[in-house]
């Protein structure tokens, strides 16, 4: 499962999930069986985050049909650590830029 979040400013308190399986991922039962899997395991596993104000998207894969459920709830739970934690602040001034160089030179070993 891949696990995405985004912080919310507005006043509802809580995490929401979002569940997304592909159709790659299986015929409609398989996917309806994965997502009510996922939603099981969201109920369990996000009861420590009540207090968190993000939206959470959740995106099945196969291998959630047959791993164990306890494995998903603890997994999911890492994952929600993961996303929930504040990101620490960008250092103001970078000392390499992602842009090429204004100058038109290649950065990196020169091959004169």
């Amino acid at each position: 499962m891949t696990v995405q979040g985004r912080p919310r400013d507005d006043l509802a308190l809580g995490l929401r999930f979002g569940l997304t399986v592909t159709k790659r991922v299986g015929h409609a039962t398989e996917r309806n069986r994965i997502k009510r899997r996922l939603r099981s395991v969201c109920q369990e596993a996000g009861e420590g985050f009540a207090g968190t104000n993000m939206d959470v998207v959740i995106i099945g894969r196969r291998d959630i049909l047959t791993a164990d459920y306890d494995v998903l709830v603890d997994d999911l739970r890492r994952a929600l650590r993961v996303v929930t934690k504040p990101k620490s602040a960008r250092p103001p001034d970078r000392s390499v830029s992602s842009s090429p160089p204004s100058n038109g030179e290649r950065r990196g070993h020169s091959h004169a």
